[in-house]
C-alpha cells in the first residue's frame, strides 16, 4: 500500500492485507491509511483470523465502522497474533480493540456461526481519541494481557520496532523451514519499512 491510502469496503472478508486468514501473515504493514467498513468484523491487517497466524505486522492510520468486531490488526482473532502494532484511531459499535476486536468470538459471517479462541502475545498499541474523544481498549472482548499500551505517542515506534523485530526472530526460530528474510528498519523512518535482513 502507498502512504495515505484510503480503503472503503462493504463486501465480504475485508482487511488491509487479507480477508479471512487461515494461514500465515508475517511482516506485513499498512502505513498511514484510512479504512472505512460498513459490515460486521473488520481489521487493519485481516478481517478475521481463524486458526491462522499473524506475526510482526502493523497498521498505522484510522479505522472507522458503525458495526461490531472492529480491530486494528484483526476484527476477530481465533489464531495466534504475535508481535503486532497499531497506532491511530479506531471506532465501531461493540467489541472494538486497537489490536483485536475480539479474542474469543462467536461471529456470524455469511450466515455461518464461527467459534474462535485466539491468543494475543507481545503486541503494542497507541490509540488516539476518535471523533467523540474515546479511545479503544487493546482487545474489545477477551484477554488483552499480551498487549503493551503506550501512553505517549512519541514513545510508540521505539517500543513497536523492538516488538516487531522480536516477532520476526520468534517466527524464524519456530518455522526455520519458512523464514522471514526481512526486518523493520530502525533508522528512524516513521512509519518504518521492511528491509532485507
Amino acid at each position: 500500500m502507498n502512504d495515505d491510502d484510503y480503503i472503503e469496503s462493504s463486501g465480504d472478508y475485508d482487511g488491509g492485507i487479507a480477508g479471512y486468514n487461515e494461514g500465515n501473515i508475517v511482516a506485513c504493514y499498512v502505513p498511514k491509511a484510512s479504512f472505512y467498513d460498513t459490515k460486521v468484523c473488520s481489521g487493519g491487517i485481516a478481517e478475521a483470523s481463524n486458526d491462522g497466524r499473524i506475526y510482526a505486522c502493523y497498521f498505522s492510520g484510522d479505522i472507522s465502522s458503525n458495526e461490531d468486531y472492529i480491530g486494528g490488526i484483526t476484527g476477530a482473532n481465533g489464531g495466534i497474533l504475535s508481535g503486532c502494532g497499531f497506532i491511530g484511531s479506531i471506532e465501531g459499535d461493540e467489541y472494538v480493540g486497537s489490536i483485536a476486536g475480539s479474542n474469543t468470538p462467536t461471529i456470524e459471517i455469511d450466515r455461518d456461526e464461527i467459534e474462535m479462541t485466539g491468543s494475543v502475545e507481545d503486541s503494542v498499541s497507541f490509540t488516539r481519541p476518535d471523533q467523540w474523544g474515546d479511545t479503544a481498549d487493546a482487545v474489545g472482548e477477551g484477554d488483552s494481557s499480551g498487549v503493551i499500551v503506550i501512553a505517549e505517542e512519541e514513545n510508540f515506534w521505539g517500543e513497536a520496532l523492538k516488538v516487531l523485530n522480536s516477532a520476526i526472530d520468534d517466527w524464524n526460530s519456530a518455522y526455520p523451514e519458512n523464514p522471514c528474510r526481512y526486518r523493520y528498519e530502525t533508522s528512524g523512518a516513521n512509519p518504518p519499512k521492511l528491509i532485507e535482513a
